[in-house]
């Protein structure tokens, strides 16, 4: 018989930090509305990032496509802030948080350890972010 199951992705719950940010209403600003993990530092992050700016977040938010930062330098170059607040992280993933046509935010999830993010690993995070949008979604509908 025949599986059509992919593979099991990689990740391992030794997450170094995870933290969600949402799109204000008027689609101008993400803001942090939660995170956990290495608690202090999450805390020192950004808590507000305008989504015209140049930073994975909001460009995850404009684009609709996910960013997979595999290493520290990788991180650096792209997000020198992030590796500033944390100076332990060693990966990135940052998924885009959309339900049908509305970009809701954005879902991060750093490893302290360098990863390469398998594509089974991008296909779990990428259904997280989905569950993630869709649980978003209806607590906007209602709340509306």
């Amino acid at each position: 018989m025949c599986s059509t199951r992919s593979a099991e992705p990689s990740i391992r719950f030794d997450t170094h930090s995870v933290w969600l940010s949402i799109v204000d209403e008027a689609g101008q600003t993400l803001h942090t509305a939660a995170a956990r993990g290495a608690e202090s530092e999450a805390a020192a992050l950004q808590p507000d990032v305008p989504l015209a700016a140049p930073l994975p977040p909001a460009q995850v938010v404009r684009t609709g496509e996910p960013h997979f930062m595999t290493t520290r330098a990788d991180v650096r170059d792209r997000f020198a802030e992030l590796l500033e607040a944390m100076p332990d992280i060693g990966s990135v993933a940052m998924l885009p948080l959309t339900a049908g046509d509305d970009r809701l935010g954005v879902l991060a999830v750093s490893f302290a350890d360098e990863r390469a993010f398998s594509t089974a690993d991008r296909e779990y995070l990428a259904a997280l972010g989905g569950i993630s949008a869709l649980t978003l979604a209806r607590d906007r509908r209602s709340q509306a």
